[in-house]
């Protein structure tokens, strides 16, 4: 089923955070129907990459959004008690997470949207002293968010546009009224008939007599 995602690049990626998504709602509506079992699966799958199919790295590439959806899912489960994950487990996840913050922005998806104990929950698990550098990165963006300034890496560059005045449409030609039409015509039969007459006037015969 991922293989098949993949291939779907961006729409692919959204559809593997809609499950995780569901499974979290699914465990939320029915209690206890999701195991930790499960959860482990969805984080050695996804976060581990157990299959080795270079899944961080396509996310990074065709949707980064995505991933950060699927593990602020994980760690929403966590965080609210429907899965009971170990500490290296969610340091890992939460280490996922915000590198991709900071790198692209965060999401604003339903799940990490405006959602700050998220936030707290994620500095938490950045507390060893080499996550520092981390920390700040993951800090910026998520205030630069809130203040309507998109991460430096999150905007895109491209050619500049601008605003083109309109160039002035020049008049169309007058055109002649009905009645100058008319007369037109009229005038144009009169010389017609005038040159006919003349050229009857000068023939060879009539000049003799």
């Amino acid at each position: 089923w991922i293989k098949g995602m993949k291939e779907h690049d961006y729409a692919g990626a959204g559809h593997m955070a809609e499950l995780v998504k569901n499974t979290f709602g699914w465990d939320v509506t029915r209690s206890s129907s999701v195991s930790d079992g499960v959860w482990k699966d969805i984080f050695e799958t996804y976060v581990k990459d157990k299959y080795d199919l270079g899944l961080r790295e396509w996310f990074d590439k065709v949707n980064p959004h995505a991933m950060q959806e699927l593990t602020a899912t994980m760690l929403e489960a966590a965080r609210k008690g429907y899965w009971n994950a170990d500490q290296a487990t969610l340091d890992e996840i939460a280490k996922v997470y915000a590198e991709s913050v900071a790198k692209d922005g965060p999401s604003a998806g339903l799940v990490s949207g405006g959602n700050e104990k998220l936030e707290q929950e994620v500095l938490k698990h950045l507390a060893a002293p080499g996550d520092a550098a981390l920390v700040a990165a993951f800090r910026k963006a998520v205030e630069q968010s809130k203040g309507g300034q998109e991460p430096e890496a999150a905007r895109v560059r491209g050619p500049v546009l601008e605003e083109q005045k309109p160039q002035p449409v020049p008049p169309a030609p007058e055109q002649p009224s009905d009645d100058s039409s008319r007369w037109i015509a009229v005038f144009a039969v009169a010389g017609l008939t005038l040159l006919f007459v003349a050229g009857l006037l000068i023939r060879p015969g009539n000049a003799e007599s």
